[in-house]
């Protein structure tokens, strides 16, 4: 789990990733609550949220983490009417556009392995169903 991320949001994820695909995944869910909580994934004096209270920041990446931990959860097949729970959390990651497009930037970083397709299928289906949550 990346060290950037604080204890909490690490915590949220470390918990929701164990039941769906554990530590194969965590790299991709890092970079994912990194760039939605920190717009455009910038650091220290040029990150727009240079001079934010760090508190703040602390809770970005904790809504993110519990956000996407909910998400990768259903994912992975741990509610027990997975195609319909699938097509909701699809439907809820497209309404998120800020953490589709995390998601989608970061998929190079999902393993070959079921939970990693399971990831990338979700983040797929989330982007058919874009137009829905987003007409043009």
């Amino acid at each position: 789990m990346s060290d950037r991320l604080g204890q909490g949001a690490r915590t949220a994820l470390g918990e929701a990733l164990e039941p769906a695909g554990g530590a194969a995944i965590a790299p991709f869910a890092a970079a994912v609550v990194w760039q939605a909580a920190h717009p455009l994934g910038a650091t220290g004096a040029w990150a727009d949220d240079a001079d934010d209270d760090p508190d703040a920041a602390a809770r970005r990446e904790l809504d993110a983490a519990r956000h996407l931990g909910a998400l990768l959860g259903v994912a992975a097949g741990r509610d027990a009417r997975r195609s319909e729970a699938f097509d909701r959390a699809a439907s809820e990651l497209a309404r998120d556009v800020a953490l589709l497009s995390a998601c989608y930037q970061n998929l190079d970083l999902l393993p070959a392995s079921a939970a990693g397709d399971a990831v990338a299928m979700l983040v797929a289906r989330a982007l058919e169903g874009l137009d829905a949550h987003h007409p043009p």
